[in-house]
This record gives C-alpha cells, structure tokens and sequence, in this order.
C-alpha cells in the first residue's frame, strides 16, 4: 500500500494506524494489566510470530498509555528566592487592591509597622498604620468573587490579622486606613488565633475560618458574628477549606481542614463539627489548596528569604493539599487516589513559616497573567469604532 506514497504520506497513514489502534485498546487499559488483548487474541488464525509481534507492541502501547493517564507521584518544585529585602515578615496573603503580596513585618515588635506590601520590582511599602501587634502573625485577606466582594460578603482587599490578643481577630480595610481592633474576639476562646482562612468554596458561607492553639476551629461571618463549629483539644496550626468534591477528595470533601502539629495529624471537620483526622509524615505548621494559576510564596524566617515558584511549577497537581512543616521547612503533597490519601515530598527549605498562592509576581517570578472569562456587550448611540478605538462614551 506504501508503493506510490512518499516517505512524508508514509509516517501519516502510520501514525493514523497507530491513533485507530489506541483508540481499540484505551479502554482495557486499566482493566488489563498482563497478556494480549481481545483484539490479538482474535487473531488465532496468523502465525505464531505474527501473533507475538503484535501483542509486543500492544503491551508498549499500554505501557505508554498507563505512563501518560497515571497521576504522577513524585512531583517536585524547586523554589527561587525573590529580591526583595527581608524584614522580618512573618504571614503572607494577596492583596486583590493592589494585586501586590502583602505580608505582616518586623515580627515579633511589629515596629515601626505590622504590613508591607511588596511589588513586582520588590520595592516595599507600609499597610496601614497598624503598628506594635506581637507576634508571628498570620493573616487573611480577601478576594473578588463578584462584584468587588469576596463570597462571603467581604469587600476585595480586607486584611484579616491575630493580634496577639487570645481569640482576638482585628480587621483592616482594602485601603488600610480604616482599622478594628479587635474586629471579633472569640467567646471563651483562651488560645492563639493560629490560622486564617477566608473560605471560598461556599460551603461554609465564605465566612472567615479561623483556628486555636488549644484546639478551637470557628467561623465568623461578615457581621463579626462567631461560630465555634469544634473543640478538639489539641494545638492547631493552618486552615483551608475544601469544595465538595468526592472524587477529589474521598472523605474530605466540603470539609475544613486542620493541622495538629503535636499530633503529626491533618483533621477533617465538617459544618456540624464532626471530625476525622489522618496521620502525616510532617507536623503541620501551614494547610493549603494548590489553585489554578497562582504563584507560589513561602516565608522563612531563619534563612530570610521569601521562596517562590511560578503558577507553572503547580499546573500539574492543580486541587491537591498542601501540608508544610514549619522547621525542618518540608512541603508534603496530598492526594486522593479513589482508596486512601498517598503523600509525597513536594519542596524543601530551611524553614517555611506560612505559605501562600497568589496572581502577585516578586522578581524573578512574574505576575500572572490576568484572564477575563466574562464578556459584555455594550450598544450606545453615541459610541463609534474607529480602527479598534472607542470614541464616545460607555
């Protein structure tokens, strides 16, 4: 058949072959782990050897096909310290306003000031007026979901902060100017607030999620209005939420999850406060969710540095669970297979203090690119386009 063909016709009518065996044998991929399939078996009546040649390349074929459909284990990112100068930051979080990293400063004195936020050239400026908070503060801000608000009706922008008040959360507008402190303080809530989420799966409302030292997880609504949801008598550190998603989560799905760093332990907690936790080769210090295209930033304090990756280190393990040890700094991934939860090694630093995803870009890594999945049409009489200029008014 290949008599009148040129060599370039030749490899196309072999790669359309090989495209009509594949789509033959993907579905018994992996149904079928050994032996020849029904389609070489079906061929009894050709020689012997014309029956091994084939099932020779099948099983190359399949071994390929598993290869290229079996989630990778063992993912690895490797993280490049931005430049910028390091003073002492403690919690990170992006700000929507400004789309810049906003961290909490000059940890523990909180002196001259408790927030910086840093720009793409890694020039540094102060948030707010807030000064002499102490502690290591971890922090909370929130997104646009709609409408400049977050889901939980949050304006874009606000920064959630522990104080280092027991139970006390202070909050400070996009701006900065407009401070509350305290904001809320937890009903006999005697621990640390030691994580701070902002949920925006919608399971919880989108309320602002917060855990304790002794072992409180709570939400707090945009009306200051608090929640204890469970009390599980251990120290807590990290908190995000999960959308309900079965197959992508199993037994976690639309549950919170915490980080027991004694215990070596993540917990699950549903609305109404039942729990379930899993072991963990780290102690968790940080609990995050990898999102769709955001870069990546960690904070360690003993090497003074600000890691980061870009959103293209993480494209491939897009949904999975974050969980970070604080020193040694170990970064463990977390996945679902459809049976138990498998760990592996994601990254490692001297220390990681709190973690963050974010659009924000810090030299050398860049800011993504912002996409826009919503398009208008707008009519008005007195509007022309000139050779793609608008002139007149919208």
């Amino acid at each position: 058949m290949f008599r009148s063909t040129t060599p370039a016709s030749k490899r196309l009518v072999t790669l359309l072959l090989i495209s009509l065996w594949l789509q033959v044998i993907a579905p018994p991929v992996f149904a079928a782990r050994l032996g020849p399939s029904p389609i070489v078996s079906t061929i009894s009546s050709g020689s012997r050897q014309l029956v091994a040649k084939f099932a020779l390349v099948e099983q190359s074929l399949l071994s390929l096909l598993r290869a290229a459909l079996t989630p990778q284990e063992n993912w690895n990112v490797v993280l490049t310290p931005v430049t910028t100068e390091f003073k002492d930051y403690s919690g990170l979080d992006y700000h929507a306003s400004s789309r810049k990293l906003l961290l909490s400063a000059n940890t523990p004195s909180g002196q001259p000031n408790n927030f910086e936020a840093i720009a793409t050239d890694g020039s540094r400026t102060s948030f707010s007026n807030v000064a002499g908070l102490g502690g290591d503060l971890v922090i909370a801000t929130s997104r646009d979901e709609g409408q400049g608000m977050s889901r939980g009706g949050f304006p874009a922008g606000e920064l959630f902060t522990s104080t280092g008040v027991p139970g006390a959360i202070a909050r400070v507008n996009a701006s900065g100017a407009t401070v509350q402190n305290p904001w809320v303080t937890l009903p006999n809530e005697t621990g640390a607030i030691s994580g701070l989420y902002l949920d925006r799966t919608g399971v919880f409302g989108g309320d602002l999620l917060a855990v304790t030292t002794t072992g409180g997880v709570w939400r707090i609504n945009a009306a200051a209005e608090a929640t204890k949801i469970a009390g599980l008598d251990t120290r807590l550190a990290g908190v995000t939420a999960l959308p309900e998603d079965p197959d992508r989560y199993g037994p976690w799905s639309g549950k919170i999850l915490a980080g027991a760093k004694d215990q070596s332990l993540v917990y699950a907690i549903d609305a109404q406060g039942q729990s379930s936790s899993l072991a963990v080769n780290v102690q968790p210090q940080d609990v995050d969710v990898v999102p769709a295209q955001e870069n990546f930033f960690a904070v360690d304090t003993v090497g003074h540095k600000i890691w980061g990756a870009s959103d293209g280190a993480f494209a491939g393990i897009i949904g999975d669970i974050l969980v970070t040890q604080q020193s040694p700094g170990v970064i463990t991934r977390l996945r679902w297979n459809g049976v138990q939860f498998v760990a592996s090694q994601l990254a490692s630093a001297t220390e990681f203090k709190q973690v963050a995803f974010a659009p924000a870009g810090i030299n050398p890594i860049q800011p993504v690119k912002q996409l826009y999945d919503k398009i208008a049409v707008v009519r008005h009489s007195v509007t022309l386009l000139n050779s793609g200029r608008v002139e007149g008014s919208l």
